[in-house]
């Protein structure tokens, strides 16, 4: 793919989102000083009243994700310090969040994290808990559809659209049968109503470099009961992956692997570049093993939710 069709696939993805999130109280930022990573860049520090804890969020310039991030419990009604001081804060640290991504907000006992870097139309999302500190969700979305937060009763139940990686494209004379095999590949429900991606777009550029759609199916999950997390009826989005790479997996099955930005946690190369990795989820012909940490698409889903 050309760089300049890339970056203006970039250029007009929307900016990824989570709605319904909690107003914070009171938010501060400071400066720390200067970074050691960015000739010429700041440390900063940001914090935000989230009930019984402070949030505190440090960032650096020269690194991807924050360089550290913990909650600190209040004395009384009055806000701790917003100066970085972990040391002197008895801290409960957020590794959820450290070199992973940037605190997005929070709702009711959870934190909302999104991922520092992305691969296409795809962006990585997670919750914590506020209390512990714990990963309670981890997962990688489509920027095309917003998440949501909605209570109902007991439950929060965030929605949103899960990525895949297809080893074929729902385009053209053969649109229906890998159509089909993503379905099935993802675990979908055979009579709940997800209708096909819309891939047409940019036909000629799919068809040019086979496996080159990122599909993601429209789930919701009870964060208070992660395990409950399901397909619902909706559209599936298509995105198309700026690169690729053909191989091989273990079982001799064909993989078409995406190129994922390192990124999370480590130093920005010389010149605001950024190294690649590569091993991520793909259906439609044979599945790789999860990547550490996560769930295969499709791992853990129940009955589906029908509207």
């Amino acid at each position: 793919m050309s760089p300049l069709l890339l970056l203006a696939m970039l250029a007009a993805a929307p900016k990824p989102s989570v709605e319904g999130l909690d107003k914070p109280k009171k938010a501060q930022t400071g400066k720390l000083g200067k970074s050691e990573t960015a000739p010429g860049g700041v440390v900063t520090v940001r914090c935000f009243d989230a009930g019984a804890v402070m949030v505190v969020e440090v960032n650096d310039p020269g690194l991807m994700g924050a360089a550290d991030a913990w909650l600190q419990k209040r004395k009384g009604n009055a806000l701790p310090p917003c100066d970085g001081n972990a040391d002197a804060a008895d801290p409960t640290r957020l590794d959820g969040v450290i070199g992973y991504g940037y605190v997005l907000g929070t709702k009711g006992d959870f934190l909302f994290v999104q991922s520092a870097d992305g691969f296409g139309d795809r962006m990585g999302l997670r919750v914590l808990s506020l209390t512990t500190g714990a990963l309670v969700l981890d997962v990688e979305r489509s920027v095309w559809r917003p998440a949501t937060l909605k209570a109902e009763g007991d439950s929060l139940w965030l929605r949103y659209h899960e990525a895949v990686v297809a080893t074929c494209d729902p385009v053209g004379d053969a649109a229906e049968r890998c159509w089909q095999e993503v379905r099935d590949a993802a675990k979908v429900p055979a009579d709940l109503d997800v209708k096909p991606p819309p891939c047409a777009k940019d036909e000629e550029q799919r068809l040019a470099v086979p496996g080159s759609s990122q599909l993601a199916f429209p789930v919701e999950v009870d964060l208070k009961a992660p395990m409950t997390k399901r397909f619902r009826t909706g559209e599936t989005t298509c995105g198309l992956a700026p690169w690729r790479e053909e191989g091989t997996h273990d079982d001799g099955a064909a993989l078409v692997s995406a190129g994922f930005p390192l990124g999370r946690g480590h130093r920005r190369a010389p010149g605001g570049g950024r190294q690649l990795q590569q091993p991520v989820v793909a259906v439609g012909a044979g599945r790789p093993p999860p990547r550490e940490g996560h769930l295969a698409r499709g791992a853990g889903l129940v009955e589906p939710r029908r509207a």
